[in-house]
């Protein structure tokens, strides 16, 4: 039994990603099924932006994504949502893209856990790496892949053992 299944049987504790709302368990999966499951496969894109004084073109662009909203009228509205300005030269990862390059990974480590945070600006996967004993005491281990795609920081992944009597 992982330390996520004791947790839910045994208390009302959080798990470190709970603290997000738009975090969400999954059942072992591969990257891209992760992806899937959290809606997380809409496109990043970039777009250059405009000197409203002098309607020229600015040597920077916007990077971000277009949701697509219902109002409160029923009526169906597209909002772009600025994560970040960038050069010419950056290009966004894709959700997707990264998820297929994660995919062999997660064959032996399995995403437990994906989401995102300001309107899809970070996405976070934790995969989980097994068990270990340490110092006496029962840990799982994840490594935790970020993404920021705001232009401002990169892909990253971090490991963090555990430990269930920390919570």
């Amino acid at each position: 039994m992982t330390t996520i299944e004791r947790i839910q049987d045994v208390s009302n504790r959080r798990l470190p990603w709970q603290a997000n709302p738009n975090q969400i368990a999954v059942p072992r999966v591969t990257a891209s099924e992760a992806v899937l499951l959290a809606d997380l496969s809409y496109p990043i894109v970039k777009e250059q932006l405009l000197i409203a004084s002098t309607g020229e073109f600015s040597d920077s662009y916007a990077v971000g994504r277009e949701i697509d909203e219902v109002d409160s009228y029923g009526r169906r509205t597209m909002e772009f949502v600025q994560y970040g300005t960038v050069s010419k030269d950056y290009t966004p990862i894709q959700a997707m893209e990264l998820a297929m390059q994660l995919d062999p990974v997660t064959e032996k480590y399995p995403v437990v856990s994906i989401g995102s945070n300001d309107r899809g600006a970070n996405i976070y996967m934790f995969l989980l790496a097994g068990t270990q004993n340490i110092a006496g005491e029962e840990h799982d281990l994840y490594f935790i892949v970020k993404d920021a795609r705001s232009g401002r920081r990169g892909l990253s992944i971090s490991f963090m053992p555990l430990r269930l009597a920390c919570r």
